[in-house]
């Protein structure tokens, strides 16, 4: 059976600014060194699923500004088909700057972001046809948000759609209603990708199916009272921006092919260590990663 998996989950643009630093009033600076990239971890788990399953969908609203031009260009190029509206709404922005000792400052720029269209009308309308959606609760920084969200994770629940979810604390730790809404969803999902912190965040309990990311330590599956495991491999390391993102993606794209378990741990494991080789997000081809399997056996 050939499987479709709809992802819901936050776009945004990174934009990323390095130098010597120091504020001073009315200096100006023109940094040479920088990067604005499309990004938002609905956005990387989608084109990372794209890339190793063959195909992906990508529910979320992407804004008409040039910023959500250049987001739709970059999921349509990694086998990407769009299903949401376009909105008048802007593409949320994150903008980094860091100085030449490493000390970072972010400005997170979330007020009327292309996200907050999320419906949970326009999910009853596409719903059929897919028998499982991936949930990243980056897209949940409004209570708005939150409740569509919830919505349309109870409705993908009564039609027998499976849920994949990834909690993503770190983005919303401080913003209200989002540790609720992440439980909430956990309670729904049938695969839960998080790290030991959230789960204890979550107050999750080892049952049910559950992905510990364990970043360079590897992972571990719970699983029907199992635990299966990986260790973590070791590499030279760019950029880990998005390895999360992109074993999820890895490992589902395995557990919907029909592979056990242990083989979609194992891929999901090398995808995201070779994943952070390279600067910027990096969604290495299915066959870069068997070959890297092969290499470092």
């Amino acid at each position: 059976m050939k499987h479709k998996l709809l992802t819901i989950g936050d776009n945004c643009f990174d934009i990323t600014i390095k130098g010597k630093f120091k504020f001073e009033s009315d200096k100006n600076f023109i940094p040479e060194n920088y990067k604005a990239l499309p990004a938002g971890t609905g956005v990387n788990f989608a084109a990372a699923f794209g890339v190793f399953f063959g195909e992906s969908y990508y529910f979320t609203p992407i804004s008409k500004d040039s910023f959500g031009n250049e987001i739709k260009q970059f999921l349509i190029a990694n086998n990407v088909k769009l299903l949401g509206k376009e909105t008048d709404k802007n593409t949320a922005l994150i903008i980094a700057i860091v100085n030449n000792t490493g000390e970072r400052s972010t400005f997170a720029l979330l007020k009327n972001a292309s996200y907050e269209d999320i419906s949970f009308k326009e999910f009853e309308k596409i719903k059929e046809g897919f028998d499982a959606i991936y949930i990243s609760c980056g897209i949940c920084t409004t209570q708005k948000v939150q409740r569509e969200i919830l919505k349309i994770a109870e409705e993908a629940k009564l039609n027998r759609i499976k849920v994949f979810f990834d909690p993503q604390i770190r983005i919303g730790k401080d913003i209200p209603g989002f540790l609720n809404s992440a439980i909430q969803l956990s309670e729904i999902s049938d695969i839960i990708f998080a790290n030991s912190e959230e789960l204890k965040a979550m107050d999750i309990p080892q049952e049910g199916f559950i992905v510990d990311k364990k970043g360079e330590k590897g992972a571990v599956v719970f699983y029907n009272s199992k635990r299966i495991s990986v260790k973590g491999i070791k590499v030279n390391v760019a950029d880990t921006t998005g390895a999360g993102d992109i074993f999820n993606a890895a490992f589902l794209s395995e557990i919907l092919s029909d592979k056990t378990i242990a083989e979609s741990l194992k891929f999901a494991n090398y995808a995201a260590a070779l994943s952070i080789t390279k600067k910027g997000v990096y969604i290495p081809k299915r066959s870069d990663v068997e070959k890297f399997i092969e290499k470092t056996k």
